[in-house]
């Protein structure tokens, strides 16, 4: 119907370092290594560009431009201008359990 909406693949979350990640029954894999898979195994044919999920560090003593340089590191390493990543979902942790409360709007 719309041969004009770019095709995205599904979103890919950056773990961190590839390996067995506390709480979790599976390994995990680095976006750079799934999107050297996924060339080497033909998607660069069947998609616009990588859907990427980032959930960084939540430290507050990073700068702007250190975030950045750990970002094109870790999660946009192999994106290119021919296959882009898109930044479809990001987040930071936050373990303040303060907002746990029945007033809805105590954490406003």
């Amino acid at each position: 119907m719309n041969r004009t909406t770019p095709i995205l693949s599904a979103g890919l979350a950056d773990g961190g370092l590839p390996g067995k990640k506390p709480g979790q029954r599976l390994d995990g894999v680095s976006i750079p290594a799934t999107l050297e898979f996924f060339r080497q195994n033909g998607v660069d044919n069947m998609v616009d560009g990588y859907a990427v999920h980032v959930y960084p560090s939540g430290n507050p003593s990073l700068t702007v431009s250190d975030r950045v340089d750990t970002l094109n590191k870790d999660a946009f390493a192999l994106c290119t201008s021919a296959k882009p990543c898109w930044l479809t979902e990001w987040g930071f942790n936050n373990n303040d359990k303060s907002c746990l409360s029945t007033t809805r709007n105590a954490c406003s």
